[in-house]
């Protein structure tokens, strides 16, 4: 109930903006006609290194000490001699694993000067 109406203050606020015929068929979006800038596409270093941050829970632009806390936390709790009884949760954690590992490297040799 609390969701429903959230999200009608939510839509109510929002601007409203209609698209015509002619723009729907040439697919011109409505933010054309702002003043917004164009967005434009993210680095693919950038997007490897956010994604790494969210692979470790961390914010983007996180110390190597908070990397590092966080990174031994998730490998504790990941760790797959942690799922022996299950095949199927320790292939998760396997899997897991490889991408906390991933990352981790990436930030050692970042903040080590390597990278």
């Amino acid at each position: 109930m609390l969701i429903k109406r959230f999200f009608k203050i939510l839509k109510s606020s929002l601007p409203k903006t209609k698209l015509s015929k002619e723009d729907l068929e040439i697919g011109k979006d409505s933010f054309e006609n702002t003043d917004h800038p164009p967005t434009k596409p993210m680095d693919p270093g950038l997007k490897k290194e956010a994604e790494y941050c969210a692979n470790l829970e961390v914010k983007y632009g996180a110390g190597f000490s908070e990397i590092k806390v966080s990174y031994k936390e998730l490998i504790r709790k990941y760790h797959p001699d942690k799922h022996v009884h299950s095949e199927e949760k320790r292939k998760i954690a396997e899997e897991i694993t490889r991408k906390l590992n991933e990352a981790y490297n990436y930030f050692e040799k970042k903040f080590n000067g390597q990278h």
